[in-house]
């Protein structure tokens, strides 16, 4: 696949051989890396290929110049290969973290990295005697068609709204079909918003304020209706899309957490320093948010009041027709824990639990938990917070056809 890319992974005089490894193996111990010895790859000369590698890039990075790996060695990036929506970003390992392509993407290692497109084959050297007459040009190949990571699968997006849309785009051009049942939406706070306009008027008198999706950047911003306020408050953000969010409104964040979960932000949150101008952190965040935020900034000394920003509430249930041809898909996703225990609530027509995919691929360990709490099987975490993430969460593990007894249909 490199080479559809102009990357050839061997090179007469700059790499004779090469080693394939996948990027996304942890150990018992948590080490998203550790499963991989790292620092003697770097030892190995030729080509590096990594798989599944984009979560995990900087750790990679990191791990193979600590091997010996020079940091300067060119690498290469190959997002969506061979499909119409292929991208290539070549750099070099110590700037690997910095490339934002998605998922599935291919990383390459060394310095057939560095030959970029303009690569062409040497010209063939004369030979003595009468040229050879040209042989007749072959006639062209059929065009084979390549199969699509997750062609005949179903999976059920249960995400509503535009990065629902996204990730169903994102399942259709893997090949999958989708069954699109939001099973949730946001309202408004219980109480109005009272409380939380009264945060933001206030706002100067907390040290922190802590955000942990787009819907609490929208209310909170919303409440606040000056980004000016922020002056002097630090501003955390949980991932990316909520930076992202933050930073459309004039807010740029001061903490985003290299592992993009509610306890990697813990783990990098400081502790409060005794004596500091303030120890108060402002939490928006929703109805049923889990207590992973608070409890743990409240273990590193910070006073954290946790302020109810929006509500998350059940959707009617699906039509039976749809009820019917969820229980026959192959994979189930959530992005919240509301939408795990929304499912779990569904009845089938017989007027039992409705049936839950072999699959579930849950975002972050909070929603993987609470869908194993409610009695779901099958659980696994997608390999980042983004549609990316659950992309290649699917593709890992659909890409063996599942034998039929082990279907919860």
């Amino acid at each position: 696949m490199p080479s559809r890319a102009r990357v050839f992974v061997t090179h007469r005089g700059l790499s004779s051989s090469v080693t394939v490894v996948t990027g996304h193996i942890g150990d018992p111990s948590g080490d998203p890396i550790g499963a991989v010895n790292w620092e003697a790859l770097a030892k190995v000369d030729g080509t590096l290929v990594i798989l599944m590698g984009m979560m995990n890039r900087a750790h990679i990075a990191e791990a193979l110049q600590r091997g010996g790996k020079p940091a300067s060695t060119p690498t290469a990036v190959i997002e969506r290969g061979t499909t119409p929506d292929q991208n290539v970003v070549r750099t070099t390992l110590d700037q690997l973290a910095n490339v934002t392509l998605g998922s599935p993407s291919v990383i390459v290692v060394g310095p057939v990295a560095d030959l970029g497109a303009d690569v062409v084959a040497p010209p063939l050297q004369p030979v003595s005697g009468p040229a050879p007459a040209p042989a007749p040009a072959p006639a062209p190949a059929p065009a084979v068609p390549t199969a699509l990571p997750l062609s005949g699968r179903t999976v059920i997006v249960t995400r509503s709204g535009p990065r629902g849309d996204g990730l169903v785009d994102a399942l259709h051009r893997a090949g999958a079909e989708t069954i699109e049942v939001p099973l949730t939406e946001q309202t408004g706070p219980e109480d109005g918003g009272v409380a939380l306009r009264d945060a933001a008027r206030d706002v100067t008198r907390f040290h922190w304020v802590v955000l942990t999706s787009v819907n609490a950047v929208s209310r909170f911003m919303g409440a606040l209706r000056d980004a000016r306020a922020l002056s002097g408050v630090r501003v955390a953000s949980v991932g990316p899309a909520t930076a992202g969010a933050l930073r459309r409104t004039g807010v740029e964040p001061d903490l985003v957490p290299a592992e993009h979960w509610a306890q990697g932000l813990v783990d990098e949150f400081p502790e409060y320093e005794p004596g500091s101008s303030s120890n108060q952190v402002l939490f928006p965040c929703a109805d049923q948010a889990p207590s992973t935020i608070p409890d743990g900034l409240r273990s590193k000394g910070w006073d954290v009041q946790r302020v109810e920003a929006y509500r998350t509430v059940p959707l009617p249930p699906p039509e039976p027709a749809l009820l019917e041809k969820m229980a026959h898909a192959d994979a189930v996703t959530f992005t919240a824990s509301s939408s795990a225990k929304a499912y779990a609530a569904l009845e089938g027509a017989d007027g039992g639990p409705l049936a839950v995919p072999p699959l579930v691929i849950s975002m972050g360990p909070s929603t993987a938990k609470s869908a194993r709490a409610v009695g779901m099987s099958g659980v696994e975490v997608a390999y980042g917070p983004s549609t990316e993430g659950i992309v290649d969460a699917l593709i890992h593990h659909l890409a063996e056809p599942a034998p039929a007894a082990e279907r919860q249909d």
